[in-house]
């Protein structure tokens, strides 16, 4: 199964601004991001860190890192903003 993944911020110098990641069975954001942060050679942390949405919804409104994918979902990951 295969999700599509956008990342913005630092992220996306590591990743790309978009690519299709092939899952295997029972996947899941933890395994996901996982999976990534081996790709980026860096941990990808959502706590205090990377906001994660699935279809447009916030993971930490699903099941958290255990928010099981599908194929053909859309990730979105979003670096903490700053500035005023």
């Amino acid at each position: 199964m295969r999700v599509r993944v956008l990342v913005f911020g630092e992220l996306s110098t590591r990743l790309g601004w978009s690519l299709d990641v092939e899952m295997g069975e029972a996947p899941t954001i933890r395994g996901l991001l996982k999976l990534l942060s081996d790709r980026a050679g860096a941990s990808i942390r959502v706590d205090g860190g990377v906001t994660v949405l699935v279809n447009g919804r916030n993971v930490n409104l699903l099941g958290g890192l255990d928010t099981e994918l599908r194929d053909g979902d859309l990730v979105v990951l979003l670096p903490p903003l700053s500035g005023g």
